[in-house]
């Protein structure tokens, strides 16, 4: 069976991970998607899982937060 992780759809993960550091740093989410060059509705859906972002989006995220955006096979 698998566990909870591995179940959770990767659009899902990704948009908890974005989510979790745009409030650890404190950021309003209109103010983040402004940051990244988006629309606080496309943020929103990334953030929800509700979409699959494209690596580009996902750098500018990353740049956004001040980090590198790192892609790892594991």
């Amino acid at each position: 069976m698998r566990d909870a992780v591995a179940s959770e759809s990767v659009s899902s993960r990704v948009g908890n991970i974005a989510r979790q550091a745009r409030e650890q740093a404190g950021i309003s989410q209109a103010g983040f998607a402004e940051e990244c060059g988006m629309r606080q509705p496309t943020l929103s859906r990334i953030e929800r899982g509700a979409t699959n972002p494209t690596v580009e989006t996902l750098n500018d995220i990353a740049k956004a937060l001040g980090k590198k955006l790192e892609v790892r096979f594991v």
